[in-house]
């Protein structure tokens, strides 16, 4: 007989075997209920028992309908105690490792040279700067990476070495713990940028060569800070030692260059600061006439101060209270990088031009007033005034007022 016949006759009885099974189960069933007492055999017994379907033992008990993606486990307990400097270096980590993370961190430049290797910083995105929003980043891009096969062992090793690489101690930045130092540096770090192309010949224009012995001790300047603090999402902070404390810190993480290199120009930005406090026209600010002046007063000057102070990057500070306002303009003065000479003419020119102003606005509360007089009578009333430190017009107020007051009583 051909394979086919065969196979045809097997099909042909197994289902007649089927089908007498499922009879005789039916005649039992009916037997139940007419025939009590007949014994009618089972289809084991007349070996016809159905045989019972094989499971495959890869897909045992399976739903695939209601089957879903089991995510490979994290050891969270283990990335929830980083703090938000460790959680930036786990970030870095990630990147060096290749986690393709675009869409919200990258290292800039990706493949740098070494003559740009100073220059390298880390990018994140605005939203993920605090600390539990870090948290659920680097966790998203642990489960992506080569660590998931290595364990949570090989990741934290690698994220102790490359904090090893790159954070600096909280103590070489505790000076910035004195809220005007705090504000300087940060000034001075966000000011950072190329110079700027002055008129020739204007006698505000900031000296390339800043790093002059006038100015300070060219061992105390931090030469190297680059300018990339604008491209690191490092969000505006809070203007009180605690914020500018933590996101100068930031910086200094975000900066992704060998740690000595770090301790050092943190080093020289503290030195520099204390070389700046030395300096006799740095111990008094020009801006004191602005103590308890109105809004419209601080207005003005910080408009005309982004006007005067040449090098200064104005679009990159903005605040919106007085006093912060205040604070700025203090710190910048000191940020702003000029001759001893333009210093001096600028408060001059300042001084000059908020008196003007002052003056402007006492006369706008006047009313002009022309008579004449005796020349004998004019020279008294100019005797009076010298006498008395007083304007001419001032002592005609005076003696008008008192005259006025007599009749009244």
């Amino acid at each position: 007989m051909s394979g086919n016949k065969k196979r045809n006759k097997k099909a042909q009885n197994s289902s007649q075997s089927d089908g007498l099974a499922q009879a005789v189960n039916s005649a039992q069933k009916e037997r139940v209920i007419t025939y009590p007492h007949v014994h009618l055999p089972s289809p084991a017994e007349l070996g016809l028992e159905l045989p019972e379907p094989k499971k495959n033992p890869d897909n045992i008990d399976i739903d695939t309908q209601s089957a879903t993606y089991e995510a490979p486990h994290i050891d969270d307990s283990v990335i929830n105690k980083f703090d938000i400097r460790k959680l930036r270096m786990a970030l870095v980590t990630l990147a060096e490792a290749g986690a393709d993370m675009s869409d919200h961190v990258f290292i800039n430049p990706g493949n740098s040279s070494p003559a740009r290797e100073r220059n390298r910083y880390l990018f994140i995105r605005l939203p993920f700067h605090n600390r539990l929003e870090l948290i659920t980043l680097v966790k998203r891009y642990v489960r992506r990476s080569r660590f998931m096969d290595e364990g949570m062992q090989a990741f934290n090793q690698a994220v102790k070495e490359t904090s090893d690489s790159y954070l600096i101690e909280d103590s070489a930045l505790s000076w910035l713990k004195d809220k005007k130092a705090a504000y300087w540096a940060w000034c001075y770090i966000k000011n950072q940028n190329k110079p700027l192309s002055l008129p020739p010949g204007s006698h505000f224009q900031a000296n390339v060569s800043v790093y002059q012995p006038t100015f300070v001790n060219p061992k105390h300047m931090p030469a190297d800070i680059p300018s990339f603090y604008s491209d690191t999402g490092i969000p505006e902070p809070e203007l009180s030692p605690k914020g500018l404390l933590e996101v100068v810190t930031a910086f200094f993480d975000h900066w992704l260059v060998e740690r000595p290199i770090k301790h050092g120009e943190a080093d020289k930005l503290r030195r520099m600061w204390e070389a700046l406090n030395q300096r006799a026209e740095m111990k008094k600010s020009p801006f004191d006439f602005l103590d308890g002046s109105s809004s419209d007063a601080i207005e003005w000057c910080w408009s005309y101060v982004a006007n005067k102070m040449l090098g200064i990057n104005w679009l990159r500070f903005s605040a919106t209270s007085d006093g912060d306002r205040r604070a700025l303009l203090d710190s910048l003065y000191q940020v702003w990088e000029c001759p001893s000479d333009t210093r001096k003419l600028f408060v001059h020119e300042l001084r000059r031009a908020w008196s003007q102003r002052k003056f402007r606005a006492e006369q706008k509360q006047r009313k002009l007033f022309q008579a004449y007089i005796a020349p004998r009578t004019k020279e008294k009333l100019s005797q009076l005034a010298k006498e008395r430190g007083m304007k001419m017009n001032e002592i005609l107020e005076r003696l008008i007022e008192d005259a006025y007051s007599l009749m009244k009583k």
